[in-house]
């Protein structure tokens, strides 16, 4: 009986605090053989934050390009890192997002190249970068709450 009585909340806890980190986790639909090489989080207050997850391929930029756009919209030019950016959702459903008094709105790629920080664990960032030089440090990306 005490097993059942710590079980339910220990359960609880780990649907309310780590099951959509790693739901989130298993839809990012990463490029094969690329290898994870660090990860940052940015707060940004109210409960809302940007994680970062740095990969790593020996692969082109075209090519691994061209496997994001199979499911995603066409990359965009970003001006702040120097490489290319789109979005795409988690679950395959449309991108939607809701403003500060609760109006629901389709997200409109490229003038909205960002994930919305309402869209938490529905929608993903990709930028890739050519790196031409060894690396010393990973870059920072900050781009607004995500």
């Amino acid at each position: 009986m005490a097993l059942g009585a710590c079980a339910a909340p220990c359960l609880f806890c780990f649907w309310a605090f780590f099951w959509q980190d790693i739901r989130a986790d298993l839809s990012l639909r990463l490029y094969p053989g690329v290898q994870e090489v660090g990860d940052a989080y940015g707060y940004y207050g109210a409960g809302s934050g940007l994680k970062f997850r740095y990969y790593w391929t020996a692969d082109s930029v075209k090519v691994v390009q061209a496997y994001y756009e199979k499911f995603t919209y066409p990359f965009i030019e970003e001006s702040r890192s120097g490489g290319l950016i789109t979005v795409f959702s988690l679950d395959g459903s449309e991108l939607r997002y809701r403003t500060v008094d609760s109006v629901t709105h389709v997200l409109n790629f490229p003038t909205e190249a960002y994930c919305q920080y309402t869209q938490r664990y529905s929608c993903a960032n990709v930028r890739l970068i050519q790196i031409e030089s060894p690396l010393l440090s990973l870059p920072t990306f900050i781009s607004g709450p995500s």
